[in-house]
């Protein structure tokens, strides 16, 4: 864990947050089916500091809520979508009936064509009566319901991080008000 925590922080060091943008031709490499080749060095790297920045941000959001609520999940990388993130259970027992907060970092699917951030509560709420969410992000409602903030949207703040940190604290605690 610390080697590849040490190859996060080197590739996050080479490759400064705004060094490439969503316009520029190696950002076309965020697409879901691109993350191949030779060619990529560039956009793995900074696919890399954005899993490393989200893992900083996703285990800030897990600390917050650990002392609050019945249990918190270890921040984790889901292979089956590579997406990776922390459930934050309201309540206790049953997991597909409790109420519980998903918040997480995919780096683009189906979707989205570029990495995003995203905060889901379960059950899910009226659609129609969700609260407004902190800037940069939206409710997204086509196949699943979550609160999400896209990488060109995060990028387009003054300070991408404290967005990104701002999104999470911020959209959780709509979606924790969103379900009772």
């Amino acid at each position: 864990m610390a080697r590849r925590a040490d190859q996060f922080a080197e590739a996050r060091s080479r490759c400064p947050r705004r060094a490439i943008t969503l316009g520029d031709a190696a950002a076309s490499a965020f697409r879901w089916a691109a993350y191949g080749g030779a060619t990529l060095t560039a956009a793995r790297t900074e696919l890399a500091a954005w899993f490393a920045d989200a893992g900083r941000a996703l285990e800030r959001l897990r600390v917050r809520y650990a002392a609050k609520v019945p249990s918190v999940s270890p921040v984790r990388c889901w292979p089956h979508h590579f997406d990776m993130a922390a459930l934050i259970s309201l309540d206790a027992g049953d997991p597909e009936h409790a109420r519980s907060v998903n918040g997480g970092f995919s780096p683009g699917d189906g979707s989205y064509d570029e990495p995003y951030f995203y905060v889901s509560p379960w059950p899910y709420p009226d659609t129609g009566r969700l609260p407004p969410l902190p800037g940069p992000g939206h409710w997204h409602m086509e196949g699943f319901l979550a609160a999400v903030a896209p990488a060109s949207q995060i990028l387009a703040t003054a300070a991408p991080e404290r967005a990104i940190e701002d999104f999470l604290q911020g959209a959780t605690a709509v979606a924790i008000q969103s379900i009772g």
